[in-house]
């Protein structure tokens, strides 16, 4: 199936949930379940843009006849999560999270597989955290 790539204007138009520095769609305001609010995934709608595969275009795995789009090469231009949502033009930081954030954290981050400890060892901000994520970890993978 062939189809011609949309222009950036329309994809900015029908892909509201893209979540780049340019634009927050509303999913980003509300926080995550582990505590911290997600980040945007790429600095302007452009880089959004060219990182993108849609529908009917090799390379997206999307299922044939939906108008799903899909992306890869995020960049995370302010880190993954932040402590509060992001708002254009004012100064965030990055999260950091507490014990009871942590504890959340590390049962849906093994829940989905994506923590790896010796990747990011500033995750966690003490031994203590470290060993209730490990522990976690460990039982959530078993």
């Amino acid at each position: 199936m062939s189809t011609t790539r949309p222009t950036l204007d329309d994809a900015c138009r029908v892909y509201v949930n893209r979540y780049t520095m340019e634009h927050v769609p509303d999913w980003a305001k509300h926080r995550a379940p582990g505590g911290g609010y997600y980040a945007p995934q790429y600095r302007t709608d452009e880089e959004w843009y060219t990182n993108t595969k849609f529908p009917g275009e090799a390379g997206n795995p999307q299922v044939p006849g939906t108008s799903d789009c899909y992306t890869t090469g995020q960049t995370w231009p302010l880190g993954k999560w932040l402590n509060e949502p992001y708002q254009w033009g004012q100064p965030t930081t990055a999260w950091q999270p507490t014990h009871y954030d942590t504890r959340k954290a590390a049962l849906c981050l093994a829940d989905s597989a994506e923590l790896n400890l010796t990747d990011d060892p500033k995750l966690v901000s003490c031994e203590e955290c470290v060993r209730i994520i490990r522990q976690l970890v460990k039982v959530a993978t078993q």
